[in-house]
């Protein structure tokens, strides 16, 4: 493997887009910031992603190629992490690019402030997209509490992993979830827990593309409903230990969301398996909120049947619960 110093190391995993992996490369080798290495890591591609990569490789040493088995863009995520040498290092998705001046903006802010992670705003190409709330001036945030408070506004930059420059530090006891939908949200709020300095730049950087085939808009509603399960119960463990009666309320309605969406998904679907869902922070959190009691007041009138699997489902998931923590006082 290529030992290459670098201040930035550039993370993309690939797979299956060979339409456009050029496009990416060409950018990021474009930047006006040249002091960095880009990890380009193939994960198993059955197209031509991989030998384009190849190909890139052999014209300019900063490149480093690996190709592996299918194993998620998380995993792939934290192996190029893994492989970083360098202080900093960002991920860019391989259908997006950059601007040119990226890297070289992004690294003057962090050295600048000494912040742990700067972001950028971007700019959206594509239909269907997610409301994008863009940062209006620069600020340097350095509370929980305030990076909790523009998740719960939904700022485009709590919710993506890319359009940002990590010190690489920072990530290294982060988890990366193995889960389809919401991966991104999971590992910026672990970040948020940690009280980082975060940067916020207007400068926009980084161009989101979003595609017809985009796992994002076309997952199922069981890999869909893990992963908001997993960020709401991020979210519910994160506001407890902060003195914020208004964050509690949105936490525990969001997770309240995620179990609405779950039972109109088994009530539609005879194939949904509500059961495979672990829902035991749902009980944790949310049982006595009110909300849950009138949805299944309603849903009774509805449908008497699908309401008693409901309620049967929930008062399992309370035995399951009660019989952890008696294994837990044994211990």
């Amino acid at each position: 493997m290529k030992n290459i110093k670098s201040k930035i190391t550039v993370v993309v995993p690939v797979y299956n887009c060979e339409n456009y992996i050029s496009k990416c490369i060409d950018s990021i080798l474009s930047q006006t910031f040249e002091e960095f290495t880009l990890i380009l890591i193939d994960d198993g591609s059955k197209d031509l992603s991989g030998k384009v990569c190849d190909q890139y490789s052999k014209i300019d040493e900063r490149i480093i190629v690996i190709h592996q088995e299918n194993m998620g863009v998380s995993k792939t995520r934290r192996k190029g992490l893994e492989m970083a040498k360098s202080e900093y290092i960002t991920f860019v998705d391989s259908d997006d690019y950059l601007d040119k001046y990226f890297l070289e903006n992004m690294y003057k802010y962090a050295k600048d402030t000494n912040a742990d992670m700067v972001c950028c705003n971007s700019i959206d190409i594509g239909a269907n997209l997610p409301k994008n709330i863009s940062i209006t001036e620069d600020t340097l945030i350095t509370k929980k509490e305030d990076l909790i408070y523009d998740y719960f506004l939904n700022k485009r930059y709590a919710f993506s992993i890319w359009g940002k420059v990590y010190k690489c530090n920072l990530l290294y006891d982060i988890e990366f979830p193995n889960i389809k939908y919401a991966e991104d949200t999971c590992i910026i709020l672990n970040i948020f827990n940690k009280e980082p300095r975060v940067g916020l730049i207007k400068y926009s950087g980084y161009y989101y593309v979003q595609r017809e085939q985009s796992a994002t808009f076309n997952e199922n509603d069981f890999k869909k409903i893990e992963g908001l399960l997993y960020r709401a119960d991020i979210i519910n463990k994160i506001v407890e230990n902060i003195n914020n009666n208004e964050f509690k309320i949105k936490a525990r309605k969001e997770m309240n969301n995620v179990f609405f969406y779950a039972i109109l998904s088994f009530s539609r679907d005879n194939k949904f398996d509500i059961e495979k869902l672990n829902l035991d922070s749902f009980y944790k959190y949310c049982i006595n909120d009110f909300g849950i009691k009138f949805v299944l007041i309603k849903l009774f009138k509805i449908n008497k049947n699908l309401t008693k699997k409901i309620i049967n489902f929930i008062y399992n998931i309370k035995q399951s619960l009660k019989n952890k923590e008696k294994k837990n006082e044994i211990k």
